[in-house]
């Protein structure tokens, strides 16, 4: 009979890792199972000799574990397969891991069944070869000494046209001519005969020069249509592998980033040098990883030694991959992992294990499971070359394009040169002619209407006229004149500073910290630094300079306006978080107002000085108008000063409403409007607390919008909800009844909690969105664990005082029953919110419906809830209405993954639980507890369910005649090429036609000569019994003088003997027993 060490079945946790497991290791070891993948098989032989109680626990199913061994996370645990075992959920890992320092700390491991050491899956090199007989028959460097050549004679052609042939024309167009006829020599073209004997020797060297590397041109490409060439694996280990990524002629790839492990120290350090620069490429898909590798990526990994036998083998021959085995790298370990506190079971299982080790390869290459790589060829031949007019002519049209384009770019910029050189010609003649005759015109009118002098003088000054006393009578004027400063936006210039320094990511020390440097700066440059008045005998006072009208001679000047208010608003901002976590708040918060009213005063300053100053233009008068009055607004929102902030952010809103509109720039305009969004929420906050009664201007659906959109005003938020349930429970003394026993509550806060519950149903019904439900229920949940809290710390004072907490224990209890009934519709309006998105996956709803039906078991168990019948039968059925809905999703989320025998299982598993629900719903239908639980939506969801199931129920057929056509195929293409020995296949039935074999003259094969070698366990020899086997020398002449000596004198005789027995003694107790003298002495 079955038996197991821990008195109950031994866990065994794995995933589906492989595809060779048939997706049936989950119904072992109840029932049989014919290919549940190699490891399994293992594992099941052991438990067989042990004969242990055992079971499989699917760890996706159980933990959400999958694809995942165990990685180190930074709290020392471990993640995957190796975190359950530290945890002790499993007792054994099903999968084989990977043996190294920092897992055998946290679990024991078997002997290793099988050895993987690191490969790297690359391109298979080419078999064909297109030529690109353009460019490659030639290097890179003869085809520079060509150029070269052509550019030289060029420039020799246009000097000797220069100097010594008579030519017409421009240098550009004799350097033009010259770079033609060049080219024409080279092409055997008939160009214009030289005059100058050293152009004839010239061109003469070059026709021979030409003539040569024409025939080099052509013996090369026959000679590489002849010969083809071969493509050799860029590397064979790791050493070639981070040379190659040190050039950057290659990378890696991998599902994360994973470092690749070294194989020697120095390697290690390489490996970390060369992927700062030339990084690790991600992907998460194996169809991604395989598109990398074929752009030239290296693909690395362990793999078993046994399917990788050669150093380079073929990996996929469809998909042109080779696999490369590291023969230089690490072997690693590979067994099964127990738990840190089964080291006896891990023992038991090590010694049935031996048994079956010899075996372990012939499981693991076992039909069915993973087979044995092909070895490939170093250095792969080219098997075809092409070379075919089509791509000669595309490798043509390319370069002419190019050169097309280079050619249309020029043309353009002659255009361009032309068109600039005439119009700058043109306005120098413009220019000249109208200058001479306004002269010619101001000297007539000069002489003839002197009362006209200063008309005439500014025509002069248009006109530029080199006149001292009209420059100097302009210069009058423009000192009278006055220079309009440029628009500035100052909402603008605010958002920019508040976005590159720190207030993107909430930062106000930081944005503080630039205005402050902002201003000083600007002060420095300005020159209009704050001055210190000496006073003798005291230190010097500090006398801020304000900017007044009569310095304000330049824009910047503006900036200190807005970087004052800013530098005093950012610190209030900082002030305001750190109140949060300061006990005395009190403090923090006049603090905080005190330098909002400081930020209020500089934009106040800045308004006035904008509005009173003639350089500004209206755009900026409204800007300053509306940040002054957005300042006001928040400084009496924070002093909670409702009426004048709703006026202040009023005044602000409308004006960057008038400025929207009335600007055209997209960018301005998407400030303004998003300035108006922010201000919204604390208008209507301040709306809701300037009415005469909470509830008269809006409902709680507003009061929860708001309390999601503003974040700094939660609290005034939570409060006016608090003073709206308040007045709508008046006055009345709350009472609960739970636990058998009726009690009046007189906690302040519970009693405002439970007044709060009380009201939800009617709030709720006001909320328009699954969001706004959310926001409802975390602050009812937030007060309510609060009030929990003061309960419990009035219960251990009652205990101190030996009191009766009877009472308070029970308004404990009720809160903790409001707490979990609270939290389940917090996670059902949860999915609602997600149902309504929409993409939704089933399994996103899995965990939300295990969490309700968690919660709702858990009610049962609250004190006092047992006295309650109607309670425990109402969230009994509860359970069973939820549990319909788990069903269907999980039997959807099973569907989804094409796993349609489930899903039809789990659909019919919910039909059931949906009638046993509509039962229980229709039995306790007068049950006050079942108001969100109805049968109209059970009906619905059977609906659902039956299409599901009519859905999968098609599916399942479609794929399951897909894969009997595809059986037949392949075992007639088994029965075609099936060559396996009869040794191999004894177990198999096969049928051989003997007939054709002899037909087609084929052998049988019988089995395979020679036979493979398997590895077997051998017996150690301990270096302690080494002593045994070695050769003394002898000693029977010392023996005969003993013998002599003795029989001289026996008392002597006597006492050597004993010696001589005790020296005996200790050659016979051999190294050990020298070992031992030595630590614990004689006896």
């Amino acid at each position: 009979m079955s038996w197991s060490p821990l008195g109950r079945p031994v866990r065994v946790g794995l995933f589906e890792h492989d595809p060779d497991a048939f997706n049936c290791f989950r119904v072992m070891p109840r029932q049989p199972c014919q290919k549940p993948g190699a490891e399994m098989e293992i594992i099941a032989m052991v438990m067989k000799i042990l004969d242990w109680q055992w079971e499989v626990i699917d760890t996706e199913q159980e933990f959400d574990v999958v694809n995942d061994f165990g990685n180190p996370l930074p709290d020392g645990n471990f993640s995957g397969i190796m975190g359950l075992l530290a945890e002790d959920k499993i007792d054994m890992g099903g999968l084989s891991m990977r043996i190294t320092p920092e897992r055998m700390k946290a679990a024991h491991f078997t002997f290793p069944i099988r050895y993987f050491q690191q490969v790297y899956i690359v391109k298979r090199p080419p078999e064909n070869d297109f030529r690109n007989f353009i460019f490659a028959t030639f290097t890179t460097e003869l085809w520079m000494v060509i150029l070269s050549t052509i550019i030289v004679v060029s420039l020799m052609r246009f000097f000797c046209a220069l100097y010594w042939d008579s030519r017409v024309g421009t240098r550009l167009n004799i350097y033009t001519s010259s770079v033609l006829e060049t080219f024409g020599i080279i092409l055997k073209q008939r160009v214009q005969d030289p005059t100058a004997a050293s152009t004839m020797l010239l061109e003469g060297f070059l026709i021979l020069g030409m003539m040569v590397i024409t025939q080099y041109y052509q013996t090369s490409m026959n000679s590489r249509l002849t010969a083809p060439p071969t493509s050799k694996v860029p590397f064979l280990h790791q050493n070639q592998l981070i040379d190659l990524l040190e050039k950057r002629k290659t990378y890696l790839t991998y599902y994360v980033n994973l470092t690749l492990e070294g194989s020697s120290e120095q390697n290690a350090n390489r490996i970390d040098r060369v992927l700062r620069y030339n990084p690790i490429v991600t992907r998460s898909k194996e169809s991604d990883l395989i598109r990398e590798m074929k752009k030239g990526g290296v693909f690395y990994s362990t793999y078993d030694i046994e399917f990788v036998p050669q150093p380079v083998s073929s990996w996929d021959k469809k998909q042109g991959l080779t696999v490369i085995r590291d023969t230089t790298g690490i072997v690693s370990y590979v067994a099964f992992g127990f738990s840190i506190s089964n080291r006896k079971l891990c023992q038991l299982f090590n010694k049935a294990l031996l048994k079956i080790l010899p075996g372990v390869p012939q499981i693991t290459l076992g039909p069915g499971y993973g087979t044995k790589k092909p070895a490939e060829d170093i250095n792969i031949q080219v098997k075809r070359t092409t070379l075919s007019l089509k791509r000669h002519l595309e490798q043509l049209f390319f370069i002419f394009t190019v050169s097309l384009a280079i050619c249309i770019v020029v043309f353009i910029f002659e255009i361009s040169s032309y068109k600039l050189d005439k119009w700058k010609k043109r306005e120098v003649y413009n220019v000249t002619r109208s200058a001479s005759v306004n002269y010619k015109v101001f000297e007539v009118k000069l002489n003839i209407h002197s009362n006209f002098y200063q008309i005439i003088q500014k025509i002069g000054r248009k006109n530029e006229m080199p006149d001292i006393e009209m420059k100097d009578v302009s210069a009058e004027d423009a000192s009278e004149s006055v220079q309009p400063f440029p628009t500035l936006n100052i909402l603008q210039v605010v958002r920019d500073a508040q976005q590159q320094h720190g207030l993107r990511h909430g930062d106000y020390q930081r944005y503080r910290k630039y205005c402050a440097a902002k201003l000083e700066r600007l002060r420095k440059a300005l020159k209009f630094t704050n001055q210190h008045t000496c006073v003798r005998k005291r230190k010097a006072k500090f006398v801020k300079r304000w900017v007044s009208e009569e310095a304000l001679k330049d824009p910047q000047f503006l900036l200190i306006g807005i970087f004052e208010a800013e530098r005093r608003w950012a610190l209030a901002m900082t002030e305001k978080m750190a109140m949060e976590d300061d006990e005395h708040k009190q403090r923090k918060k006049f603090s905080m107002v005190n330098s909002l009213r400081r930020a209020v005063l500089h934009a106040t300053h800045l308004e006035s000085l904008i509005i009173n100053s003639s350089k500004c233009d209206a755009p900026t008068k409204l800007e300053s108008q509306a940040y002054a009055a957005w300042m006001r607004g928040m400084c009496a929102f924070e002093s909670r000063d409702w009426i004048n902030a709703s006026e202040a952010l009023k005044l602000a809103r409308n004006v960057y409403e008038k400025l929207a509109d009335a600007t055209n720039n997209t960018t301005l305009t998407n400030l303004y409007k998003a300035k108006c969004r922010e201000i919204q929420p604390q208008l209507r906050l301040c709306e809701f607390n300037c009415a005469d009664t909470p509830g008269a201007v809006g409902t709680m659906s507003e009061l929860m919008e708001i309390r999601m959109q503003i974040g700094e005003g939660a609290t005034s938020v939570d409060k006016l909800i608090s003073e709206m349930r308040s007045s709508a429970g008046g006055a009345e003394v709350v009472t609960i009844e739970w636990g058998g026993m009726k009690s009046s509550v007189d906690v302040e806060k519970a009693r405002a909690v439970i007044q709060g519950w009380r009201q939800a149903d009617g709030e709720l019904k006001q909320c328009n969105s699954p969001k706004e439900k959310m926001a409802l229920y975390e602050k009812q949940l937030s007060d309510t664990r609060d009030a929990i809290d003061q309960i419990s710390d009035a219960i251990r004072k009652k205990a101190t005082e030996n009191s009766d907490s009877t009472v308070l224990q029970s308004i404990k209890s009720y809160l903790e029953f409001l707490k979990m009934n609270g939290t389940a519709s917090r996670y059902l309006a949860i999915i609602e919110n997600t149902k309504s998105e929409k993409k939704v996956k089933p399994q996103d709803l899995l965990r939300l419906y295990d969490s309700v039906i968690e919660i709702y078991k858990e009610v049962a168990e609250v004190p006092g809830a047992e006295h309650d019948k109607s309670l425990i039968q109402a969230f009994a059925a509860k359970v069973e209405y939820y549990r319909a809905y788990r069903c269907f999703y999980m039997a959807s989320s099973y569907a989804a993954l094409n796993r349609h025998v489930e899903a039809s299982a789990l659909f019919e598993r919910a039909l059931s639980r949906v009638d046993q629900a509509a039962n229980d719903i229709k039995k306790l239908k007068s049950n006050a507890y079942l108001s969100e639980e109805t049968q109209e939506a059970l009906s619905d969801l059977k609906t659902e369910i039956g299409q599901a199931k009519i859905a999968a129920r098609t599916s399942r057929l479609t794929q399951t005649a897909g894969n009997a056509a595809n059986t037949r195929d392949s075992q007639q293409l088994a029965k075609n090429i099936d060559t396996r020995p009869l040794v191999d296949t004894l177990d198999d039935w096969r049928d051989w036609q003997i007939k054709d074999s002899q037909r087609e003259k084929r052998s049988i094969p019988v089995a395979k000569i020679p036979p493979t070698f398997v590895p077997m366990p051998n017996k150690p020899i301990f270096f302690d019994l080494a002593n045994f086997h070695l050769m003394m020398p002898s000693l029977d002449d010392r023996l005969a003088q003993l013998q002599k000596d003795l029989a001289k004198s026996p008392a002597k005789s006597k006492a050597s003997g004993a010696k001589d027995g005790q020296d005996a003694e200790q050659d016979k107790q051999g190294l050990s027993g020298m070992v031992k003298g030595w630590f614990w002495g004689k006896k």
